[in-house]
């Protein structure tokens, strides 16, 4: 009995498509054949049930999916040669990193293992993905084969066809033994990626501190000004870059402090110099013959009252907008509140699928309740509050709030490269949520920038790529204008 086809409900399904690449290989009407199926081996299924049951012409049809099965076999062939071949170039790119890295320093063994842990992650995902094609292929086959014999309602059928099946299965174990020897090929390069790597690591080269050692042993000279409000000490910093040779007594290194954040006289800011380990006051210029950096603890004296004037700061993830908070809050003597503290958890979890990029993962009301209160209480004195936050403009109140508002361009690979450097997260959280978050959320701010008519209520972008003192400058320029 002939049956329906699936897609052609009207049509009786009465040619038999052969074709190994075919998606849809199996029973057919002869629509399918117009279609879908043009150019493919179909043949019609009479003169295949005569083919079968006269015992003539077997062999022409078992040579056609034989010729077929071996397409398959060619084209399976160059993929894995073409992988054994890139992984035998990555081994010998790898051991030329290895004897350049072996001439280098001794470092922490800790480093080290972190390493070796990563690196056998990933040989376990290729000796993975060698086993997940192997069972592919092998599975397409059997699917294949299925397919012929199961789509059709008569059990003759399915008996007549035994015979040719189980010559096709005899391929199937000629392919399967490929398979398993190409497999074997890479597996032996893999261990011995390994073995060179455990002994790398026999030799405690810290891989992670090679960039820090090329940047430090080139420059000797580098001296680090560590710059803190007093109340901030010992857990945030500004960091100003500087060379050693231009400190010559600890009022140069005032002066630097002073000419970097543009503090005024008037402002009556004094600065004390603490040892950038111990935090002990340093008193003269004797005490850092031997520091590559020290702590300005910035000490304001009190000021007459004034507005408050309230800044917002946002960006994508990773564009400096914490390293802008910082510096703005030495500059101006300002309290930093973050939105990061008010993600909805909960709801993440449970409603968002674990995306913490969306506007919907903060908790606006218990947000909005906290920054009034801040900024209620700050009133009465005046001076500067910073708030900052991945999604901060989302919200009018957010927007009508702040005094100025900041947000922070950078590049996708600016990001992405950021981000895996500090924290990292799987590629396709970035990709797949991160960006497109980050897209939503900047469409919205450049639909609020052109219907935004106050010139004062703007949104003022920074860019981002730029250096950390030149973002810094730009953005305490435009708070002063």
């Amino acid at each position: 009995m002939i049956s329906s086809c699936a897609f052609h409900p009207e049509n009786q399904r009465e040619t038999l498509c052969l074709s190994l690449q075919c998606k849809h290989k199996g029973l057919i009407c002869q629509q399918c054949v117009q279609e879908q199926h043009n150019g493919h081996y179909n043949l019609p299924l009479k003169q295949f049930q005569e083919c079968l049951n006269n015992n003539q012409e077997i062999s022409e049809v078992s040579q056609m999916l034989i010729q077929e099965i071996k397409y398959f076999q060619d084209d399976v062939d160059n993929k894995y040669n073409s992988l054994v071949s890139n992984l035998i170039e990555i081994q010998k790119k790898f051991n030329q990193e290895i004897e350049a890295l072996i001439k280098l320093h001794s470092f922490n063994k800790d480093y080290s293992n972190k390493i070796l842990n990563k690196i056998e992650t990933f040989l376990e995902n290729i000796k993975s993905f060698c086993s997940v094609n192997n069972e592919k292929q092998l599975s397409d086959l059997v699917t294949y084969f299925s397919l012929m014999v199961y789509q059709h309602e008569d059990s003759s059928f399915e008996n007549n066809f035994k015979n040719h099946l189980e010559e096709m299965n005899i391929k199937s174990q000629t392919i399967k033994t490929f398979f398993n020897k190409h497999e074997i090929e890479i597996l032996d390069n893999c261990k011995r990626i390994e073995e060179s790597i455990r002994e790398l690591m026999c030799s405690e080269v810290d891989i992670l501190q090679i960039l820090e050692i090329k940047k430090y042993e080139s420059d000797a000279d580098n001296f680090k000004i560590l710059c803190s409000r007093q109340k901030d000490l010992p857990k945030k910093f500004s960091i100003i870059d500087c060379k050693k040779s231009q400190i010559d007594s600890l009022e140069t290194i005032v002066d630097i402090v002073f000419k970097y954040f543009n503090f005024k006289v008037a402002e009556r800011v004094q600065i004390q110099l603490r040892h950038a380990e111990h935090h002990h006051l340093i008193t003269s210029a004797e005490q850092l013959s031997n520091c590559n950096s020290v702590i300005a603890e910035i000490i304001y004296s009190p000021t007459q009252v004034s507005p408050l004037y309230v800044i917002g700061i946002s960006g994508s993830t990773r564009c400096g907008k914490s390293t802008l908070c910082q510096q703005l809050s030495v500059a101006l003597n300002a309290d930093i509140l973050h939105q990061d503290q008010f993600f909805d958890k909960n709801k993440i979890y449970s409603q968002l699928n674990g995306n913490w990029e969306s506007q919907e993962s903060i908790d606006w009301h218990a947000f909005k309740e906290f920054v009034m209160r801040e900024i209620n209480k700050k009133k009465v004195r005046g001076g500067y509050v910073i708030i900052e936050g991945l999604q901060l403009f989302c919200e009018e109140w957010m927007r009508n709030i702040c005094d100025v508002k900041f947000f922070l361009e950078v590049e996708e690979m600016t990001m992405y490269v950021r981000r895996m450097r500090t924290t990292a997260v799987p590629e396709h959280y970035f990709w797949n949520t991160i960006i497109p978050e980050y897209q939503i959320y900047k469409k919205k701010l450049e639909t609020y920038q052109s219907t935004e008519t106050d010139n004062s209520k703007k949104i003022v972008y920074l860019n981002g790529q730029e250096t950390i003192q030149g973002v810094f400058e730009t953005a305490l320029k435009q708070i002063n204008c």
